[in-house]
Parts: structure tokens; C-alpha cells; sequence
């Protein structure tokens, strides 16, 4: 058996192509590069001129909810839970509630966007947004981290963010999320690395980093209860850190850019039950996010 085959830094395979042609198949092909353009055309508010660790880093930390505002929400999301169902077939760690719908959580939603929070998001797309996608979870110690526990990007549109807000303190459980910054991040997609096959990511990515002398800059961040990690998932290298001793109870949203602001988005949306069923992926094309959201059918070109 040749040993060195199976060591971390031969078993990352680096594919540029595979890595481009997934960034292009939502922002190109898929056309939300011109989504965005088109919210930012119907964007009616001052956008904020802020400089943000966001913004120049790809992640940063906020405070969303008081420690009893989120041992209340946590409370909410349990006793309306109908059930709890794994949230991937591989993994026997996550489980992912289910509920019979969203409107109890609006008001969480409500608190987690507040003033200065949406004032990063519109700064950071210079546009409305909605929420494209809202899931509640839990997450148990275990040995062997799978999938998001592992090093990745998620494949959809270059500009969404994501708001995972923890419903208990990283001292409680030992569990949080670590990133690379933007800049090591880039290194690693043009490298070939960030859309790799599910079966080539890796728990400890500096081997790979030597493979092609990129940089690697892990930001390990620890949460208290109602404090919340936003960052841009397609953009940004991140893996979840498993808990170590107890249960991490997390709520995570997906916003990406829209023409009209959230609220509005969100009449349609629990109606039908959108966001909950998206599960944080994307339509291939972003013109059927119009029908999703309740307005008018168009054809995304660019004179729109």
C-alpha cells in the first residue's frame, strides 16, 4: 500500500475548473449577479457607508438576542417542534426540527434583524433582502466530524449571507463554527479547493494550504447565548466545530438580496412555507425567485 497517497495534502484533490464552474453556474449562468443588480435598482432606502469586520474579513459577530431572549426562543422552537428528523443521511450527530409552520418565529426573526444588524446587511448588498431560507437545529458531541464539519463553502450565489445564532453558550457545549478570512479564503478557491467533491473535504486544512502556500488565518470564535456568526457561506472557508459536552441548539437564516424589504418577502413566504423548505439551497435560476417571493414574473438581462 502506498501510505502517502492517504495522507491529507495527496487526498485533497485541487480542481480550479470544478471550483469556477460552480461559482459560475449561480452568478452567471443562474443570473443572480443580475438579481442583485436588479434589487439594487429598486432599493429606495440611504445605503450605510460602513466599514465592518464583515465586510473586510467575511465573517463577524453580533449580538441578536439577550441570554434570556434566547433561552425563551430556544424554549419556543422545542415545544413547537413536531418533530426532529437527520439533517443529512451520513450524519447521526444533527438533527434538524420540524415545524408545522414559521409564523411563531417571526417575531424572533424580527428581534434578530434589528437596526443595526440590517444596516450590515443593506450596507453589505445595497439592497433590500428576505429570508431565502430558516432552519432550527441541534447538534450532539461526536468523534468524527462529516460534511459542514469539515472544511467547505456553500455552493450557491457568490453574495448571500447567513446568520447562525446560537441558543446556548459555546461554555456550555464546546461547539461553534470556524472561517478563514476572506483573503486565505480566496487563495484556497482559486487554488481549486472550495467546491471540491463532499468526499474530498478535510478536517485540518493547513496540509493543504502547504500543497499550494496559501495562508491560513482560522478564526475560532466563542458565542454566548443570543450572539450569532454573520458571513458570506460562498465566499468564506468555514467547517462547524463539534461539541464536546453537551447539546449546541443553534437558528440559522439565509438572506439574500431582494427587491422588496423583508417583511414584505415574508407574507409570501410563510404562506407557502418557502423558507422552510429551501434548506439553504437556491433555484438554479434566480428569475424564480419572483413567483417566490409574490411579484411579477420578469427576464433578468442586463437593461434590467
Amino acid at each position: 500500500m502506498n501510505i502517502e497517497s492517504l495522507l491529507p495534502w495527496k487526498w485533497a484533490k485541487l480542481d480550479p475548473k470544478r471550483t469556477q464552474a460552480a461559482r459560475a453556474h449561480f452568478d452567471v449562468a443562474g443570473k443572480y449577479d443580475l438579481w442583485l443588480a436588479h434589487c439594487r435598482q429598486q432599493f429606495r432606502r440611504k445605503t450605510p457607508s460602513l466599514s465592518s469586520e464583515l465586510a473586510t474579513k467575511g465573517v463577524e459577530v453580533v449580538r441578536l438576542l439577550s441570554s434570556r431572549e434566547a433561552a425563551d426562543a430556544k424554549a419556543l422552537l422545542l415545544n413547537n417542534s413536531e418533530q426532529f428528523s437527520a439533517a443529512k443521511k451520513c450524519i447521526d450527530y444533527a438533527d434538524m426540527m420540524r415545524f408545522k409552520d414559521s409564523e411563531f418565529l417571526r417575531p424572533v426573526v424580527e428581534k434578530m434583524l434589528h437596526k443595526a444588524v440590517d444596516a450590515k446587511i443593506t450596507g453589505i448588498f445595497g439592497s433590500e433582502y428576505y429570508v431565502h431560507s430558516l432552519v432550527a437545529n441541534r447538534t450532539m458531541p461526536a468523534k468524527e466530524s462529516k460534511r459542514s464539519f469539515l472544511w467547505h463553502c456553500d455552493r450557491g450565489p457568490k453574495n448571500f449571507l447567513k446568520i447562525n445564532m446560537f441558543l446556548d453558550a459555546t461554555s456550555e457545549h464546546g461547539g461553534t463554527t470556524e472561517f478563514l478570512d476572506l483573503a486565505s479564503s480566496q487563495g484556497f478557491e482559486d487554488a481549486g479547493y472550495t467546491f471540491g467533491a463532499n468526499a474530498r473535504r478535510v478536517a485540518d486544512i493547513r496540509p493543504v494550504a502547504r500543497k499550494f502556500g496559501g495562508a491560513v488565518n482560522v478564526i475560532h470564535p466563542q458565542l454566548d447565548a443570543g450572539e450569532a456568526f454573520i458571513f458570506f457561506p460562498a465566499r468564506s472557508l468555514h467547517r462547524g466545530f463539534l461539541p464536546t459536552r453537551g447539546i449546541r441548539h443553534m437558528l440559522s437564516i439565509v438572506l439574500l438580496p431582494s427587491p422588496i424589504h423583508w417583511t414584505e418577502a415574508w407574507k409570501k413566504t410563510s404562506k407557502t412555507g418557502y423558507h422552510m423548505k429551501t434548506f439553504a439551497t437556491f433555484p438554479d435560476s434566480a428569475e424564480s425567485l419572483y413567483d417566490e417571493l409574490g411579484l411579477p414574473g420578469k427576464v433578468l438581462d442586463n437593461a434590467a
